[in-house]
């Protein structure tokens, strides 16, 4: 059972343990492959203040 599966930069493209799930695109955009079932999206930022 994969718990959290995270890309972190541009071209991050990671499965999770069982292979059934993969994201990429980090901060960039969101690509996620796999059942829609199988996942829950947990999108989450910063916003950048100056």
């Amino acid at each position: 059972m994969c718990l959290v599966l995270e890309s972190k930069f541009t071209h991050d493209f990671n499965y999770c343990s069982c292979q059934a799930i993969a994201i990429d695109g980090g901060l960039e955009y969101s690509r996620i492959t796999g059942e829609l079932d199988d996942f829950a999206a947990l999108t989450e930022w910063e916003e950048n203040v100056q």
